[in-house]
């Protein structure tokens, strides 16, 4: 039975690696696609890699993208290939929360309450 656990641990590490993935081409898709609005969020350069001086306003800039994200404004972009990037991103995030949880609920049954169940 621990093998499964070691399938359940490698599916969220895969989960984790495609959501830093996807969410590098939701900035990509959204520098190259709405150049204008991009820059009013306030990035320095592509929205990936900053210098150190600059990284306090990325991350606000960072926080702004995610709100307006979030927010119903969004939709009035009318992007179909941004939604369906946002929606596989929420499927990724979702996928790897709850593999993570059956890695921890797995743990804790083969390792910590092992002697005690």
């Amino acid at each position: 039975m621990t093998l499964f656990f070691y399938w359940v641990f490698g599916a969220m590490c895969v989960a984790c690696v495609l959501s830093v993935v996807v969410h590098f081409r939701v900035l990509r898709h959204f520098r190259i696609h709405h150049p204008q609005l991009w820059l009013t969020f306030g990035f320095h350069g592509s929205g990936t890699w900053v210098q150190a001086q600059h990284e306090a306003s990325h991350l606000a800039a960072e926080r702004k993208f995610k709100q307006f994200l979030r927010s119903p404004s969004r939709l009035q972009l009318q992007d179909s290939k941004l939604d369906t990037l946002l929606s596989v991103a929420r499927a990724i995030n979702l996928a790897g929360l709850l593999l993570f949880i059956l890695t921890l609920l797995l743990w804790l049954y083969f390792d910590v309450w092992k002697g005690v169940l």
